[in-house]
């Protein structure tokens, strides 16, 4: 029952956002088979993409767009 309750209650779950991110990476990465260096590339640009958005909302904005 301890399972269910996040979703009795509305509660968002986890795995929806962790499924959301994984959609965006795989959009921005492209290729299949991309070496390392590229994969700490695209990395990189995802974690100064979210800094940007930190900033945006501690700042008070309301309004984000987000990128794609």
């Amino acid at each position: 029952m301890e399972c269910l309750r996040p979703v009795l209650n509305r509660m968002q779950r986890t795995n929806n956002f962790v499924e959301g991110w994984h959609s965006r990476f795989r959009k921005l990465i492209v290729s299949h088979h991309s070496s390392i260096w590229k994969l700490f590339e695209h990395l990189q640009k995802d974690q100064q993409e979210n800094e940007a958005l930190i900033i945006q909302l501690s700042g008070g904005h309301t309004k984000i767009c987000y990128p794609i």
